[in-house]
């Protein structure tokens, strides 16, 4: 049977390695994103054809897909829409993965929202693309957890986008043999997220500590959780949260900064303390906090958000 990929950044390696040479190798990879990015140098070292594009309407598209002459295409998670006949060009038509467990988190950030809200489990689907993004029928799922310090960027690369490899290759398997079930979505239980954005990852100290940390591990690495100190723009990348059992252990009003040690750089809120172990100032790069507080001279009594 002859698969052709359609893949946008760095989705393809996993995918190709769900694929071997041996068993159902690709006829051909249309690539949304540039030429050089990891999917387009993974399937040129396996031989495989590779077509990039900017936009998966423009007219190449079609042309590269109708001379792959596929019996399927396969689709990773691609965050921007498609004309409706490109995915009936293969012979049994497209499969595609979302990474979130539809109809739950349809939108362009399926991986952000989920920790953001505190979930403690989320996943993959495998659909048929439909007339409107995220909505086709569910062909397949797969189910994982959410670790406490999981951030949005290490769930993706090391859980979902592997996952997501692994349940295309069976769905595309079971969609070969002509033995799959295609399931509407229920629209009842269906949520739609906007993008996860820098006005979505702003910190808000008078919020819970648990859902602040929450926030920045969603954030991180895009487009990081932000906050200001001396009117200076401070985005949070890597964080723990520290409950306060008692009254009396409670330090500082919301936002303020109650510890600076030699590793990290304490923060009051609502239910405990964030310690911040990792930022970004404006303009910079990301440096350690306990570095960063010394270039600074951030001390205890200063506040964040202001």
């Amino acid at each position: 049977m002859r698969i052709a990929l359609i893949i946008q950044d760095d989705f393809g390696e996993a995918i190709l390695d769900a694929f071997p040479a041996g068993d159902t190798p690709p006829v051909g990879m249309l690539c949304l994103g540039t030429d050089t990015h990891a999917s387009s140098e993974a399937a040129r070292k396996r031989g495989v054809p590779v077509h990039s594009l900017a936009d998966l309407a423009a007219p190449e598209a079609e042309v590269a897909l109708r001379g792959f002459d596929a019996d399927l295409a396969v689709m990773s998670f691609i965050d921007a829409e498609a004309p409706r006949h490109l995915f009936d060009i293969p012979r049994k038509g497209t499969i595609q993965a979302h990474l979130s467990l539809l109809p739950r988190y349809r939108g362009p950030s399926p991986v952000q929202w989920p920790i953001a809200r505190g979930e403690i489990g989320t996943g993959v689907t495998v659909i048929r693309p439909g007339d409107a993004p995220y909505e086709g029928p569910v062909i397949l799922q797969r189910t994982c957890a959410i670790g406490p310090d999981d951030t949005a960027g290490e769930l993706k690369r090391t859980v979902l986008i592997p996952l997501a490899a692994e349940a295309l290759a069976a769905a595309a398997a079971m969609v070969l043999r002509g033995e799959h079930l295609e399931i509407e979505q229920d629209e009842d239980a269906a949520t739609y997220e906007g993008a996860f954005g820098d006005a979505e990852a702003e910190i808000r100290w008078t919020e819970h500590g648990g859902a602040i940390h929450e926030l920045i591990r969603a954030a991180n690495p895009d487009p990081g959780a932000w906050t200001r100190l001396d009117g200076q723009r401070l985005r949070i990348l890597d964080a723990c949260f520290h409950p306060v059992h008692r009254r009396a252990d409670v330090r500082g009003v919301p936002g303020e900064v109650v510890a600076v040690d030699d590793d990290a750089f304490s923060v009051s809120a609502p239910g405990g303390e964030i310690e911040v172990r990792r930022v970004i100032p404006e303009g910079g790069a990301p440096v350690d906090a306990a570095g960063y507080a010394q270039s600074v001279g951030l001390t205890a009594g200063q506040r964040l958000g202001v």
